[in-house]
């Protein structure tokens, strides 16, 4: 099932856990029915007919070329090679899954798209890559497949392979133009999870095609050092998860509390003001951080949770959160920008740093972001541009 897939990308490509996509693909538990032509030469019986698939996505997962080819023949007018499953799945992401080579070969030749995309942003080549052959690997790669594709969490099919065993996929990857050098969202490239894993052979194959570790790869140099027209120089920067430690975030939080009687002045002044702050949640050893409304903005603040914590029970009541613990906050403005967002602020200027560019809608959120003016000041709200004093 899809587990196989997904549970192993959430366990080490991800570095955490996500919920299991309802609906996964068919998985070929059993060899398929034998048909005309395929196996035995004669007819099928009453009963392989019967047990034959009756879709595109059953027959590509369990290896019923013939199947396959009259379903996608049966209406010549509106091809079902790219028809999506109730789950976003094409019949080229369950062949690939099952590794059923000749349905990928035969989808393949009627144009399917070898960069489509199904849950959490995968393609079939990180399907190949974490369930498949390096054959499977190979034909996609054939047909256009882009080596370097990110999934929802920044990962590459070179990140699904870079685990024991799978040298061969690791190989033909590389073979055909994948980088090693690229990071996922926790700034780990194919080789950390490599070394993680324990396996030199994997480990020196990335080694020996140039990749390296993520402490030692900026994204702004490899993005720099591909050709003009290589897809991955046109790609948007993920978002970076940033642990609380990281100095970034810790420069943001400085400049949150030195700000924050800004806020208590502006709430004073403005009854009518929503506003939120971030601050820790802690339970047995665990720290959140987590979100809350404030409903009254004394000493210590009064807040409201936005959504329940994932990670730490959920509170009952309300919470007093002393000024020292707020670690960010934000207030919406009349004229649809917000103020605060230092942790945003960290964020964008992280991804700045890391690619050396934000995409179009990462600068417009952060041009939505400014600074209420300091207390007793008559000025409106500072731009970006200007450090909270």
């Amino acid at each position: 099932m899809f587990a196989a897939l997904v549970g192993f990308a959430v366990w080490f490509v991800r570095g955490h856990r996500r919920q299991e996509p309802a609906g996964a693909p068919v998985a070929a538990s059993v060899p398929p029915a034998p048909e005309r032509g395929e196996a035995t030469g004669e007819p099928a019986s009453v009963r392989d007919r019967e047990s034959r698939p009756t879709t595109v996505f059953a027959a590509a997962a369990t290896g019923h070329v013939l199947a396959l080819r009259d379903l996608l023949d049966a209406n010549p007018h509106a091809s079902r090679v790219g028809q999506l499953d109730a789950d976003g799945w094409t019949a080229l992401h369950h062949a690939v899954y099952n590794d059923q080579l000749p349905c990928v070969r035969l989808l393949l030749e009627r144009n399917a798209d070898a960069n489509a995309q199904a849950e959490h942003e995968c393609t079939p080549l990180h399907m190949a890559a974490a369930q498949g052959s390096a054959a499977v690997v190979e034909a996609l790669l054939g047909a256009g497949a882009d080596p370097d594709p990110l999934d929802d969490a920044g990962a590459t099919p070179l990140h699904y392979a870079a685990r024991p065993g799978r040298l061969d996929v690791v190989s033909a990857l590389l073979a055909g133009g994948a980088l090693p050098t690229v990071k996922d969202v926790h700034l780990e490239t194919a080789l950390d999870l490599a070394a993680r894993l324990e396996d030199p052979a994997v480990a020196e194959a990335l080694e020996a095609a140039g990749g390296r570790r993520g402490a030692d790869v900026r994204m702004a140099d490899v993005l720099g050092e591909l050709p003009e027209g290589h897809p991955a120089r046109g790609r948007a920067p993920r978002s970076l998860l940033l642990p609380h430690e990281d100095e970034v975030v810790q420069e943001a939080v400085r400049k949150a509390r030195k700000a924050l009687p800004r806020l208590l002045v502006h709430l004073a002044d403005h009854p009518e003001a929503r506003a939120a702050v971030k601050f820790p949640l802690r339970a047995e050893g665990t720290v959140e951080h987590v979100w809350g409304a404030i409903v009254e903005p004394g000493h210590p603040l009064l807040v409201r949770l936005v959504a329940d914590p994932m990670a730490v029970p959920t509170p009952e009541g309300d919470i007093e959160v002393p000024y020292d613990e707020v670690v960010d906050w934000q207030v919406p403005l009349p004229d649809g920008k917000t103020a605060g967002g230092y942790g945003e602020r960290a964020l964008y200027e992280a991804v700045r740093a890391e690619f050396g560019f934000l995409p179009e809608a990462a600068g417009t959120g952060l041009a939505r972001l400014v600074d209420l003016p300091p207390p007793g000041s008559a000025s409106g709200p500072s731009t970006t541009s200007e450090e909270p004093t």
